[in-house]
């Protein structure tokens, strides 16, 4: 072969082979355009000082509004109990109508329309680079909060940006067409509790963490707190040791598990024991999830 086409080849390949890098990193997953719903729990040491079992409750789209000649999905929440820990703002009431959200898929951002305002914001805005200071209504409990890395996540068949931040008290991450690690309109907080999405689901079909378990609708929370009284939660450098009181009465729905700060379930276990020792990858930030009944305590560990 003659030099000259040799190197022509090479040239030719070398830009396709750029060419496909450049289409796949300006792709872009937009939040879900039909019936979708998100679980998350929320946390607070307040809440546990006053006695308040933790808040579970599902954002979810029921119908379509049109406002200032733009379509939104209207998103309500449901699930969250007179005697649950509250997020950090309430909207006007515990559960019912949130506001409106619609993509702006040009500018890879997410807008949300508040239930007492005319006018949109943006809340989730993925065009954005390392370095990035997050702004908005997510970033209101967190000071400055910048994206550290940029890295993605298999989601069913298709790869999803995620966008890792840290700022003061906040540490979590952005994910493209889901939304972020600490929930959906939950403020960025996770210093002696927070915000945790445990599932996202589109279709019937469960997109984060993974595919398998449930993610249905949370229309009802019986008041009914798991004490904290009734276990110890004790961390070490790689391990997490949790021990049951020997008064404890498991019911037959009974789970362990933990989610790294990511929300990727690390341990799950329905095994009726009174203590479990779980290793863990250092001291970064986790969430114990513990399942009784109808009762269900998150605790950072």
């Amino acid at each position: 072969m003659k030099p000259q086409l040799f190197l022509k080849i090479i040239c030719i390949l070398y830009f396709n082979f750029q060419y496909v890098k450049i289409v796949t990193a300006q792709s872009y997953i937009p939040f879900p355009d039909t019936s979708a719903n998100w679980n998350v729990s929320w946390s607070d040491v307040d809440c546990y000082v006053s006695g308040l079992q933790d808040g579970v409750f599902t954002y979810y789209y029921n119908g379509d509004t049109v406002i200032n000649s733009n379509t939104f999905h209207k998103l309500f929440r449901s699930g969250l109990c007179n005697q649950c820990c509250p997020p950090i703002y309430f909207l006007g009431n515990l559960n019912g109508y949130m506001g409106g959200l619609r993509n702006d898929s040009i500018n890879k951002k997410v807008l949300w329309i508040r239930p007492d305002l005319t006018t949109d914001e943006i809340l989730y805005n993925f065009n954005i680079v390392v370095g990035d200071t997050l702004k908005g209504w997510l970033t209101s409990a967190c000071p400055d909060p910048t994206i550290i890395s940029i890295d993605s996540i298999l989601i069913g068949s298709k790869y999803h940006s995620r966008y890792n931040f840290v700022g003061g008290i906040c540490e979590g991450a952005l994910i493209e067409g889901i939304g972020s690690t600490l929930g959906l309109l939950e403020p960025f907080f996770t210093f002696e509790g927070g915000g945790v999405l445990n599932c996202m689901r589109n279709l019937n079909n469960i997109y984060f963490p993974d595919s398998t378990g449930s993610c249905g609708i949370i229309d009802f929370v019986s008041e009914n707190k798991l004490d904290n009284n009734q276990f110890i939660l004790v961390r070490s450098k790689d391990k997490i040791d949790i021990h049951f009181d020997d008064n404890f009465i498991f019911d037959s729905n009974f789970s362990v598990s933990i989610y790294d700060i990511l929300g990727r379930q690390v341990f799950n276990s329905k095994n009726q024991k009174y203590y479990f020792s779980i290793f863990v990858n250092g001291l970064g930030y986790y969430v114990v999830k513990i399942v009784n009944g109808r009762s269900v305590k998150y605790q950072k560990g």
